[in-house]
């Protein structure tokens, strides 16, 4: 056995042991530096290994022999303090790699917040990690390099981490005993925190009660920030700012923002050591993060603004102009009084009684290859989307000109309106000031949303999987019972027992332990390090759809029992139930939880059938025969069989209403098919309608379907999802229509459902030969107008963008070709003698189809979408000519 009288092997192990917990191999150079007592460290390391604690890696760093050896090491070795387990993660973090040094620490505090039982100890350890950040700090500074303001705003940013686990610690134990059982504590911290960080939920009366808790929170404590803001000094700040890249001067601004002064030569020196690109889009972006973060940081009085930045109105075409698709940018100022009114509660007073208004205008970008303008793209959108295009936009006006009261912009479409083809589009934003917050103005909701959800995440999968597979077992036994809690002849006895199983799984699926976070070792840290802290707890929460899944399918259960078992009050739990089966599909497709052999399925395919059938019970209990309740599962024959009889039933009455509709039209030759709808609303109704038309009644069948009234649809019965769509023989023609509910206008159906059609009514698929070949000449004859109709709006002194692309070569008919193909060729070519004159003919055929509606099929068209349109019919009919002859 280790003598304890050998402290030299003592202390080597407690620091691999320790390193080992934060996933980390300690290298054999740096272990000599960190130990402090006197001996030979190499015999001190073999007596180790042969103890079998602890092991060598590519003979070059040290590892404890096993995860959970290592975990009991640790608890051993600081059992009798000093040292603390803080003050040992201090010096054994401060001795390895500079570029780990963040990560490790962000893990280290988190590790030491979750067994911390004490606010009082947990200060005291985060303390001792806190002094280590202010030295790394403090030797940046007085050694300084181009690296010294990118690596100070990283240790501010784990300071801050540090402060906001503090916190999450002590307000969890608040909200612990402030919820009940069934509420996850983390999540109702995150709601509470919010109103309390943002007054975002005062208007909501329901959620007074998280109103109140949020009044009991405790107070946000930066003692790790200003513990390390102390190493700081104004020359050593001057200096790290001259000497960064300007990413690094961006977040060294951002991170002393608010918390330490910067001069107005400072704001002076800074931008001139890092000068803007005009015609750049990203240098541009970046210069208007520069600009916010010393804007907030010097904090000039108004009259100050233009003399430290420029004029605002020059600042604000800047940020327009870079932007190849923008076209417009414009100044003014208005009295304050006159700003919009705004329900956001982070909307920012006027600074004077004038207001100063920007006004921007672009096109929406049609081709999604383009220059960033180096702003992180917002979590959960389509970056691509008009919406983000006008976002961005807002965001880089707000950051180039702080003292903006209120930004207004317009992504247009082609026609200068932001709807496209009778579509509407998020393309119109009008933001006062606050509204749209910058990333550096969350940094502490973010550090919190990171603290809470990393103390969370668990250190063991087994521990995991064991509770999930326990839950999912609980969870298909009550599903089983659902009918029969609803049975006529069921008592109060079974339901409170019901309940109450239901109450004990609910608690315990709100606490389910997390999905441990990844521990890399080594070089694989590094991949971490560009990332901002919060963005490995974001992934790792947002890659537990499992979790999601239970936690919908025990909420749908609570609403059960909170309904009281009345059949008219639970259809909102079971369309919650069916949102969750995509939950389990991608919890399914996902990364897979490990397998242990002595524990059960975790997500477990029965489960996922239970959860089906129980969703479309719910939903229809008006409709199902009470003998279908006494039934002994949920999966019983006898319940099963009505349902699918009340939704065949649907799809029949759906069917006999769209067919006598099309038979008053004149429309006689169609075939009807049903299919299983993806993801069915209700969901008891999944069966969905497609039916079929020769293509000479086309016409007329769209036209019947989208002229059809809303109430007449519902008294013949309308109520399933319609496909419609043209065949020819056997063969599917690629259009169609579809109707999503009785009060739908009708969608043009996507190549997805017209896939479906063709497969449910078997029928051959039309080769994609000169509808390909078309396609790609018009999208270049549209990508050269737009670029023409982009050059008639966009000033000339503005930053030059790229030429127009040139005409593309013209298409060409052979003899085997079908005459519909000539034809096409022929329109084509006229179209593209439009489209290669001056800009302002060039423009049209751009501005036409922004122009068309496609739900107005019997409206007039412009000349030239007229001719589109015909081109892609004659184009159609020559793909179904060649069909025929094979």
């Amino acid at each position: 056995m280790l003598s304890t009288r050998d402290v030299l092997a003592v202390e080597a192990l407690r620091y691999i042991a320790t390193l080992h917990t934060l996933g980390h191999a300690l290298p054999a150079e740096h272990l000599g530096r960190m130990c402090t007592q006197d001996g030979d460290l190499s015999h001190s390391l073999r007596l180790l290994q042969d103890e079998h604690l602890i092991a060598i890696e590519d003979a070059t760093a040290w590892r404890a022999l096993h995860d959970l050896r290592a975990e009991v090491l640790v608890e051993v070795l600081h059992a009798s303090p000093p040292p603390t387990l803080g003050a040992t993660y201090a010096r054994a973090i401060a001795g390895v790699q500079p570029r780990l040094r963040p990560e490790l620490v962000r893990r280290a505090a988190t590790r030491l917040t979750r067994r911390s039982s004490s606010a009082l100890g947990l200060s005291r350890e985060l303390g001792a990690l806190a002094d280590m950040i202010r030295d790394q700090v403090r030797r940046e500074i007085d050694h300084p390099s181009e690296a010294t303001a990118g690596r100070v705003a990283e240790w501010v940013q784990v300071a801050e981490r540090l402060d906001a686990l503090s916190y999450v610690h002590a307000a969890l134990r608040v909200v612990s005993n402030s919820v009940p059982d069934t509420a996850d504590p983390t999540d109702v911290l995150l709601l509470a925190y919010s109103h309390q960080a943002s007054d975002v939920l005062a208007e909501l009366d329901l959620l007074r009660d998280i109103r109140d808790l949020a009044a009991r929170l405790p107070q946000w404590s930066p003692s790790s920030v200003e513990t390390v803001l102390i190493a700081l000094d104004p020359g050593g700040v001057d200096t790290a700012f001259v000497t960064a890249d300007l990413e690094s001067a961006i977040a060294l601004a951002e991170a002393i923002e608010g918390r330490i002064p910067v001069s107005a030569a400072t704001v002076a020196r800074v931008l001139e050591s890092h000068p803007v690109e005009p015609g750049s889009l990203r240098s541009v972006g970046l210069r208007a993060q520069l600009v916010a973060a010393l804007f907030s940081a010097n904090d000039p009085a108004p009259e100050e603004v233009d003399g430290l930045f420029g004029a605002v109105a020059s600042r604000a075409t800047l940020a327009v102009a870079a932007d190849p698709s923008g076209y417009e940018a414009v100044v003014t100022t208005i009295a304050a009084t006159a700003l919009p009114e705004s329900r956001s509660a982070l909307v920012r007073p006027p600074r004077s009684e004038i207001a100063t208004v920007a006004t921007a205008k672009a096109f929406a970008r049609a081709d999604p290859n383009y220059e960033s303008d180096s702003y992180p793209d917002q979590p959960g959108t389509n970056a691509a989307s008009v919406n983000a295009q006008a976002v961005r936009f807002v965001r880089r006006l707000f950051d180039m000109c702080p003292e903006l009261d209120l930004v207004t912009v317009d992504v247009v479409q082609a026609h200068g309106e932001t709807d496209m083809m009778g579509v509407p589009s998020d393309g119109h934003k009008s933001i006062r000031a606050g509204v749209v917050p910058r990333a550096v103005e969350q940094r502490r909701n973010i550090a919190v949303q990171a603290a809470a959800m990393s103390t969370r995440n668990n250190e063991r999968w087994s521990d995991r999987c064991r509770e999930q597979a326990a839950l999912a077992n609980d969870l298909a036994t009550l599903l089983n019972e659902l009918p029969r809690r609803f049975a006529p002849n069921d008592h109060a006895a079974r339901r409170g027992d019901w309940s109450h199983r239901v109450r004990q799984v609910a608690a315990r699926a709100a606490r389910m332990p997390g999905i441990p976070a990844p521990r890399p070792f080594l070089d694989e840290v590094a991949t971490l390090l560009g990332s901002n802290a919060a963005d490995l707890e974001q992934r790792v929460r947002e890659s537990d759809k499992a979790r999601k899944f239970y936690d919908a399918v025990t909420g749908s259960l609570l609403q059960v029992v909170q309904s009281g078992f009345d059949q008219h009050a639970v259809h909102g739990a079971g369309l919650r139930l069916a949102a969750a089966l995509k939950l389990f599909d991608e919890a399914e497709t996902g990364p897979q939880l490990p397998v242990y052999a002595a524990i059960g399925p975790t997500l477990p395919s029965a489960l996922r059938d239970s959860v089906l059938v129980a969703s479309r019970m719910l939903t229809c209990f008006e409709r199902l025969p009470a003998g279908a309740l006494r039934v002994s599962s949920v999966g019983d024959r006898a319940l099963t069989n009505a349902l699918d009889q009340l939704a065949i039933g649907q799809a029949a009455a759906t069917a006999d209403a769209v067919m006598a509709q099309l038979e008053a039209a004149g429309v006689s030759d169609v075939t009807v098919a049903t299919y299983e709808a993806a993801e069915p609303v209700p969901a008891w109704n999944h069966l969905g309608v497609s039916v079929a038309v020769v293509l000479d009644d086309w016409a007329a069948t769209e036209r019947a379907l989208r002229e059809w009234d809303v109430h007449a649809r519902t008294e013949a019965g309308f109520d399933s999802v319609v496909v419609a769509s043209a065949r020819d023989g056997g063969l599917a023609i690629p259009i169609g229509l579809v109707l999503f509910g009785s009060g739908s206008r009708g969608t043009p159906a996507t190549d997805e459902y017209l896939q479906l059609a063709r497969v449910v009514h078997a029928l051959d698929e039309v080769p994609h030969v000169y509808r390909a070949r078309m396609g790609t000449y018009l999208d270049q004859l549209i990508s050269l107008s737009q670029a023409k109709n982009l050059r008639l709006h966009r000033p000339g002194h503005w930053p030059a963008i790229p030429d127009p692309p040139p005409l593309p070569a013209p298409l060409t008919v052979s003899e085997d070709d079908p005459a519909a193909w000539s034809a096409a060729v022929e329109r084509a070519a006229a179209l593209a003698t439009e489209v290669g004159a001056d800009d302002t003919r060039g423009a049209q055929l751009a501005v036409d189809l922004a122009r068309l509606d496609m739900y107005q099929t019997g409206s007039a068209h412009a000349q030239l979408a007229s001719l589109v349109l015909e081109v892609g019919f004659l184009t159609l009919e020559a793909d179904v000519d060649i069909a025929r002859a094979h």
